[in-house]
């Protein structure tokens, strides 16, 4: 109860924080989830973060969070104005073990890519309009299972680089890659890789995390120099109040 009632004592550092509103929530969020933890005897499992809603204390956040867990199982970053500083803080420092999503709108502030090493095992990554902080390099490094990219810009010379990569052993925890952005040309993209005849290994691949199963039918399949196998396949929807109106995306699964 000592231990416990500890926390109370910590309404201090609440009234230091008076004059500012925003850091006094962020401060009772902190004190509060503290309490939790050690009432229950557990840890946090997810947060999400809105930099425009704690203007200021991002930084103080994240040190907090890491100084609290070595890791943390699913974490979210979402804003309308991402500040380079406090995206790359939160992905270089923070240890993600499930589940990374970071949604950011684009700002000629923040278009300088930040080179992330990022190891999770499923990441999302929105961008609006575009994902401007990673490049094709970075996603080679990526130690990911599930690696969906919404608004990349990827051409075929970039596709084609990464295919070769991934033959040549890049990603190798990856099952599915779904990447969205701009009409590509797949037999440019796959020049100089030998493409396998017949149908793909299996016709469905499907997971909780996914919407719907992708279905193979129609794709392209190669071979990675340790034998798997992997499908292309290049698709499009079309979202009448989005621009443009089509929207293109590929799937790339690899099969066990």
């Amino acid at each position: 109860m000592k231990g416990r009632n500890a926390y109370l004592e910590k309404r201090n550092e609440l009234y230091e924080c008076e004059d500012n509103i925003e850091r006094m929530r962020i401060t009772w969020i902190q004190i509060w989830s503290d309490f939790l933890c050690q009432t229950f005897n557990c840890v946090l499992y997810s947060i999400c973060i809105h930099p425009e809603q704690c203007i200021g204390s991002v930084h103080s956040i994240l040190n907090w969070l890491n100084e609290r867990h070595q890791s943390i199982e699913n974490f979210i970053f979402s804003g309308e104005e991402v500040d380079d500083d406090e995206l790359s803080l939160a992905l270089n420092t923070c240890k993600v073990n499930h589940y990374l999503c970071v949604s950011t709108r684009t700002t000629f502030k923040n278009t300088k890519l930040l080179n992330p090493i990022i190891a999770t095992d499923f990441i999302r990554l929105v961008g609006v309009p575009s994902i401007t902080w990673i490049s094709i390099d970075n996603i080679i490094t990526f130690d990911c299972v599930h690696i969906d990219l919404h608004r990349l810009q990827l051409n075929e010379v970039g596709l084609n680089r990464y295919l070769k990569s991934w033959i040549n052993g890049c990603n190798p925890r990856m099952k599915f890659l779904k990447v969205f952005g701009q009409f590509i040309d797949l037999e440019e993209a796959l020049h100089d890789i030998e493409k396998q005849t017949g149908p793909p290994p299996k016709r469905f691949y499907n997971h909780y995390i996914l919407n719907e199963p992708f279905d193979a039918e129609g794709g392209i399949t190669i071979r990675r120099k340790n034998q798997n196998l992997a499908t292309i396949k290049q698709e499009f929807v079309t979202w009448p109040y989005s621009e443009p109106r089509i929207q293109y995306f590929f799937t790339f699964v690899v099969w066990d």
